[in-house]
């Protein structure tokens, strides 16, 4: 699963390519894009050019797709600069392991083998994703997925921090 814009920055081109990667290699894996953008076309060439129109499904841009992103087996955001990715913090808090390029804070958020997959060249993204789909089968159900949220992006680390932070002005 992809979610986010489909732009350079975001390069969500490498997923497809990834996709055909895997399959060579005897996987029979699939990709869901969410989203919208300027490599719409780009993406849908790749998609005819690799005969991926049964491998990679293009969703457009969704007002809700967590229901669809709750299913996923990874959450794959190969961008070149993120800072802190919403979309990757909707995925693990859906029990969805993520798959980030290591760029920027994503190291602080994704722990390689717990919650997810860094990965540093788009050569590696097709085994980055295997591992991450891997902890997401061994952790979890579709049914019964906890949040892979490290505990100081959680809402109560955080409520906790402002309030310790309110006693000291006081």
């Amino acid at each position: 699963m992809f979610l986010g814009s489909l732009t350079e920055r975001k390069q969500p081109w490498l997923i497809v390519d990834a996709i055909e990667k895997l399959r060579d290699s005897g996987v029979n894996a699939i990709a869901h894009l969410i989203g919208s953008g300027p490599k719409l076309d780009m993406i849908k060439s790749l998609i005819t050019n690799y005969g991926f129109e049964d491998r990679v499904f293009l969703h457009g841009f969704l007002s809700t797709p967590y229901s669809l992103l709750a299913q996923a087996d990874a959450m794959v955001l190969p961008s070149l600069s993120e800072g802190l990715s919403r979309s990757a913090l909707e995925a693990l808090y859906l029990g969805v392991p993520c798959v980030l390029r290591d760029a920027d804070g994503n190291s602080e958020l994704i722990k390689n083998g717990i919650n997810g997959t860094l990965f540093t060249n788009p050569e590696d993204l097709p085994s980055a994703m295997l591992r991450s789909a891997e902890i997401s089968r061994r952790k979890n159900t579709a049914d019964l997925r906890s949040s892979l949220l490290p505990a100081g992006f959680r809402q109560e680390f955080a409520a906790h921090q402002y309030l310790k932070l309110v006693e000291k002005i006081n």
